[in-house]
């Protein structure tokens, strides 16, 4: 390890080693007014406090460098520590839109056709075909002449409505959470992450929900038939999916 002295401390070393060098040669001159009877004793007793000052000078330079040594380890765990909290977070995010990427491949939807020969048919459809399948085949579900929460009615509503919500909420942990102290290598992992959600949101979701866009109802009016029923598909999956579709919009353009 390499000891980096300032310019104070080598000035005064290099004085003191001066001195040092030059006792020898000054105290065994015959100055006239001063003489040294014991040249040896002289030399010695002058140089060993000197010694003993670049002895201390090897002590603080060996306490130097281990006070540099701990300062390195220590910076280096907390480093460490970073990495690992910020390596645990990404990890934590994959494994979220992994989920979020799983639920809505799988999302299934049992239909069930009476009107085909040899009697009902029952079909399963599967991920983005499952989510307009149930959207359409529901425009004009029986609500009765009274007022009724659409969600009971038809419970895939309110699984469809709880994937969408986890959607719109992990865009928003993406978005307020960091995931490097390097603000460029944090921004580049965002946009890694939002660029498959809005794959998975682009390809899987949105344009299913655009197809009927003008069949969402609130279901505070009767059908325009004059019926008497209430039709429609419920506007708040409608949106959550315009909710989602903003939030990656404000994404994409910052």
């Amino acid at each position: 390890m390499k000891i980096k002295l300032s310019r104070g401390e080598w000035f005064t070393f290099s004085i003191f080693g001066l001195l040092l060098c030059l006792t020898p040669y000054l105290f065994t001159r015959d100055w006239g007014f001063l003489k040294f009877e014991d040249v040896g004793g002289t030399i010695g007793g002058v140089t060993a406090p000197f010694l003993s000052f670049f002895g201390s000078i090897l002590v603080y330079l060996a306490l130097k460098a281990q006070v540099k040594a701990n300062r390195q380890v220590q910076d280096q765990f907390k480093r460490q520590q970073e990495s690992e909290y910020f390596r645990e977070k990404i990890v934590m995010m994959n494994e979220k839109i992994n989920i979020l990427n799983f639920e809505v491949n799988n999302f299934f939807y049992l239909y069930r056709d009476i009107e085909t020969l040899g009697g009902p048919h029952d079909t399963e459809y599967k991920g983005s075909q499952a989510i307009y399948t149930l959207l359409s085949k529901n425009i004009t579900t029986f609500y009765g002449k009274r007022q009724r929460d659409s969600f009971l009615v038809q419970p895939k509503f309110t699984e469809l409505y709880k994937l969408l919500n986890y959607f719109s909420d992990t865009l928003t942990m993406i978005e307020r959470e960091q995931y490097d102290l390097d603000l460029e290598k944090d921004e580049i992992i965002k946009s890694n992450f939002f660029s498959v959600l809005r794959y998975l949101f682009e390809a899987k979701i949105k344009w299913n929900f655009k197809a009927l866009e003008d069949k969402k109802s609130v279901h505070n009016n009767l059908c325009d038939g004059d019926c008497g029923l209430n039709h429609g598909l419920p506007v708040e999956l409608f949106d959550v999916v315009d909710e989602i579709n903003e939030k990656l919009i404000m994404v994409k353009s910052n």
